[in-house]
């Protein structure tokens, strides 16, 4: 009895040459993305001395060799009080509601990268 088959098969050249034309494009976006929420950290910061809203930054991660990992930090000690608060002082949230809004923001930026 005669069979009959048939393969299938990615061609991946033309997959690597769409990945190498996103991939600009995603790094941009992720940059983009965590400096907006940086920035939005900065403007969202408690003023007393003005020490913390300057020491927002984004920051890429050297772990990742892609430099699709961007972190947005402070490194004034008291900023996890400020923003989470502690049984003395109530909280006052900067750096969460500057990233949620960043991620609202992030879906439209995301389409950029299949642009």
């Amino acid at each position: 009895m005669a069979g009959v088959a048939a393969t299938v098969r990615l061609d991946s050249r033309r997959l690597d040459r769409m990945i190498a034309q996103m991939l600009p494009r995603a790094r941009r976006v992720v940059r983009q993305a965590a400096e907006e929420g940086a920035h939005l950290a900065r403007s969202y910061a408690p003023v007393r001395t003005g020490r913390l809203s300057r020491s927002y930054r984004a920051q890429r991660d050297q772990a990742d060799s892609l430099a699709l990992t961007y972190d947005v930090l402070s490194d004034v000690p008291y900023a996890s009080f400020v923003e989470f608060g502690t049984r003395f002082m109530a909280p006052r949230p900067h750096l969460t509601p500057a990233m949620e809004e960043v991620r609202a923001r992030f879906g439209p930026m995301v389409r950029e990268i299949f642009a």
